[in-house]
């Protein structure tokens, strides 16, 4: 497991968030379906708790990117209903996936957060917003199959996203860094991802660190108690059709302890003060016990 020099928490970071992140995803699951909140409002919720008006957004950057992650917040959604419509919706890359990541990945950037007098707070504001564009369309156009080769619906997640992000104004470098992030959310790559920042301090203006977040922003609701168990079966569902032995694997002991052991890592100086790590520990134990 990667390790990093922390910088000095903010003193109005909670010790341990992680009861507020919990009723927060509940909160959500008990909009899904006829009640849902829809991405949109979502995504406004998620730029309220980060405390991010674009109206008082001083670089003309960070709000086109502003003005992206609303627009395909709408697109996104849109799409999902004329899906849901034909029982078409993946059982686990749905609506709820991409809110479950957007409210993860708002905590994660909420405790990553540098001192107020910090010169680079803007920079690390135009980050935040990257990241919870990433957040929204790391999976775009999932389809709820598999990879059949590396990388291969993250690769079709890009091709998909280039020519909305070409009309969307935000600048090229910015294309660029969405779809290196969106590359590297391949299971493949989650190892090497928090091993990239093994002894360096930790700060989102680093694509390194940034996409860290992400991946535990992707995998969080599959590991915290509250929410596992139905995120577990969701996935078993969609991988029914696609891979049946592996969808029954997942429900083993030797699946989730695989999964918790290999894929559920946590090393960023946020996932520490949610206490992630102590949570996936304890599961292991009662696994192996």
């Amino acid at each position: 497991m990667a390790t990093y020099i922390s910088q000095k928490p903010p003193k109005t970071m909670p010790p341990a968030p992680t009861a507020d992140l919990v009723s927060r995803l509940l909160e959500l699951r008990h909009t899904w379906g006829t009640n849902w909140i829809g991405l949109e409002t979502l995504a406004r919720t998620c730029l309220d708790r980060l405390g991010i008006r674009a109206d008082r957004v001083a670089g003309s950057e960070t709000k086109a990117i502003i003005r992206c992650f609303f627009s395909l917040a709408e697109q996104i959604e849109a799409q999902a209903i004329v899906q849901s419509q034909t029982s078409a919706e993946p059982a686990y890359h749905s609506r709820l996936h991409l809110g479950d990541v957007l409210l993860c990945m708002t905590e994660l950037l909420l405790l990553s957060r540098p001192s107020r007098d910090d010169p680079n707070s803007k920079q690390h504001e135009h980050q935040e917003c990257l990241g919870l564009l990433v957040a929204l369309t790391h999976d775009y156009g999932h389809d709820g199959s598999i990879n059949r080769s590396i990388g291969q619906l993250e690769k079709r997640s890009c091709e998909l996203l280039i020519p909305l992000l070409n009309e969307s104004g935000i600048s090229e470098q910015d294309r660029l860094r969405v779809c290196q992030l969106i590359l590297l959310t391949e299971p493949s790559c989650i190892s090497k991802n928090h091993l990239n920042i093994n002894n360096r301090i930790f700060n989102i203006n680093e694509l390194e660190c940034l996409c860290v977040l992400i991946n535990e922003a992707d995998i969080m609701a599959s590991v915290l108690p509250d929410t596992w168990p139905e995120r577990t079966a969701a996935l078993a569902k969609e991988w029914q059709s696609h891979s049946p032995q592996g969808a029954s694997q997942l429900n083993t002991r030797a699946g989730r302890l695989t999964f918790l052991q290999k894929a559920a890592l946590f090393s960023s100086p946020a996932s520490q003060a949610l206490g992630l790590n102590e949570i996936k520990t304890k599961e292991i134990s009662q696994l192996l016990s």
